[in-house]
Formats: C-alpha cells, sequence, structure tokens
C-alpha cells in the first residue's frame, strides 16, 4: 500500500505548473520520461497545473503526488528501473487519490514511456517513411512503419497525420513514431 510518509523537498510546495515547471525538470537531464496524470490537471487563469507525476530515471522509477492540504509533494513509489513495472507506479497514485482513471491514457511500459517522451512532432522529424523498417524499442521485435492521414484536417494548419507501428506491447497495439508527419508527395 502507498503511503505518505516521504515528503519530496527539492519539489516546491505548490502544484507544478505543467509549461514551465515541467520544461524546467525536463531541461535538468535528470529523468528520461516525465508522466503527468491528464485527470488531476486544474486550470487556473492561463495557467495549467499538475499534482500526479511519473519520473523515469536511467536507474529508477518514482511516483509523487501533491496533498494540497499539507502543501507537500511526497513520493509514494520508487523502484529500481529493471525490477519494476510502469503501471506499478500508476497504481501508487491510484490508490493515494482513490481514483482508478489516472494515467489510463499513458504508456503501459517504461520503454514505450522514455521513446514517447522522445517522438519528434511538427518541425522535427524522425527519419522515418511509410513502409520503413523499425526496431521497436518496446518489444524487440521489427515492425513496418505506417502512415495515417486525417483526410479532414491534412490541409489544414493543425495537420494530425502520424507515423506508427502496430506493437502489441505498446497502449492500443499502436507505438507513435511521429505526430503530425508530414504527408507524403
Amino acid at each position: 500500500m502507498a503511503d505518505l510518509d516521504t515528503p519530496v523537498s527539492s519539489l516546491p510546495s505548490r502544484p507544478l505548473e505543467m509549461e514551465q515547471a515541467l520544461a524546467q525538470l525536463e531541461d535538468s537531464g535528470r529523468f528520461e520520461a516525465i508522466i503527468h496524470s491528464e485527470r488531476t490537471i486544474e486550470i487556473e487563469k492561463q495557467f495549467v497545473y499538475v499534482y500526479d507525476l511519473v519520473f523515469i530515471t536511467e536507474g529508477s522509477v518514482s511516483a509523487v503526488v501533491y496533498i494540497e492540504d499539507d502543501e507537500t509533494w511526497y513520493r509514494v513509489f520508487k523502484e529500481d528501473r529493471s525490477d519494476t513495472e510502469l503501471t506499478d507506479a500508476y497504481d501508487a497514485a491510484r490508490e493515494i487519490r482513490d481514483e482508478e482513471s489516472l494515467f489510463e491514457r499513458h504508456s503501459l511500459t517504461i520503454e514505450e514511456a522514455v521513446f514517447t517522451e522522445d517522438t519528434p512532432s511538427k518541425k522535427e522529424t524522425s527519419g522515418y517513411e511509410k513502409g520503413d523498417s523499425f526496431e521497436c524499442p518496446v518489444c524487440g521485435d521489427t515492425h513496418t512503419v505506417k502512415f495515417e492521414e486525417d483526410e479532414l484536417m491534412k490541409d489544414h494548419s493543425t495537420d494530425v497525420s502520424q507515423l506508427y507501428v502496430e506493437c502489441p506491447e505498446a497502449r492500443n497495439d499502436e507505438l507513435i513514431i511521429e505526430f503530425q508527419a508530414r504527408t507524403p508527395s
């Protein structure tokens, strides 16, 4: 059972502002991926705050939650990366919040979360094209890259086309390689 015995003094005594605070944590180079739950986001004026996070480093996986009454972040899960499942960290936060839907749209494996964190979007490119072979970091198999184009949005400035592979170990059996992939000529 997760508990609130371990305060995290390196985080401020307030929820984290999603854009700036999470970007600062990511820029520190300490984390391979930072995952926030979409269920405990608060929008206040022009800021978006997060209350539940999972940190993936080279050596460990940790889950932290912000408790407003205490004005404190608590570590509710920490395990060696090689000895844990990402869903164990999600479950610890779910237990504290008594909310089963936390992190329900996020990666199921550590490998998928780390890969997703580095997925190119917009002007960057993954270097892959439809039909290429892709060595999957999630399951270890080779997959064929597919291109999904949104017919309604392909000529709009908000193109939602994507390059992906079918991977049985990824959420919904698909691993996105590149968001907003450009429509092949």
